[in-house]
């Protein structure tokens, strides 16, 4: 047989070629490597572009705007709460203010009547408050057509204690002759008329 290499007979059965050295094994296996087919590379996966950027888009268009509106939604919900406690406590408080200012004012229940030359006050005076009253000025307030007639001054009544009422029969104002003539005829409009609380004092702590 002839060497591959060099061409040369060795004996049948010989591990390597007596002229040229090559051993016969290797170089077999070195042609086979070398005819051997190449491998196609590996394909390389990106991670930058197709898959990625379809999910960016979905977070920039989709969920970022709906999280910004699921906040802004929070905040406003946020705001109304608040002024809606505001305003139910602003009413607490006005409520709660008007309560104490109806039982730190007297309470009246009077009428008025002509005896001679003055009007009297006819009724109650309550007090609902714990303060005692030291002074009470009571005021008449003419409506309708007075034809030129003057309201009488104010009447002081008092002392009161807390939380009682007083009668009042005998306290009287002066009125003038013009007035006390408008009062005796009970079907002219002088005789509509108001009694108000215009100023009152508590004892002291």
């Amino acid at each position: 047989m002839n060497c591959p290499n060099c061409a040369k007979e060795y004996p049948k059965g010989s591990a390597e070629c007596p002229a040229c050295g090559i051993v016969f094994e290797k170089w077999r296996r070195k042609q086979l490597r070398d005819t051997a087919p190449a491998q196609p590379a590996a394909p390389v996966v990106s991670h930058s572009g197709g898959g990625g950027g379809f999910f960016k888009a979905i977070f920039v268009y989709l969920i970022l705007p709906a999280a910004l509106l699921a906040g802004a939604a929070y905040g406003w919900r946020w705001q109304t709460i608040q002024k809606r406690a505001a305003a139910k406590a602003a009413a607490e408080a006005e409520e709660l203010a008007q309560k104490e200012k109806h039982l730190n004012t007297p309470q009246i229940q009077l009428q008025l009547q002509v005896r001679g030359n003055d009007i009297c006050f006819a009724g109650y005076v309550r007090n609902l408050s714990a303060r005692a009253y030291t002074s009470i000025q009571l005021q008449v307030r003419f409506h309708g057509d007075k034809r030129g007639l003057e309201d009488p001054p104010p009447v002081e009544v008092g002392p009161l204690p807390a939380g009682q009422d007083k009668r009042l029969d005998d306290v009287v104002t002066p009125a003038t002759p013009a007035l006390l003539e408008a009062l005796g005829s009970y079907g002219g409009a002088a005789t509509h008329y108001t009694i108000d609380v215009v100023a009152f004092e508590t004892e002291k702590d």
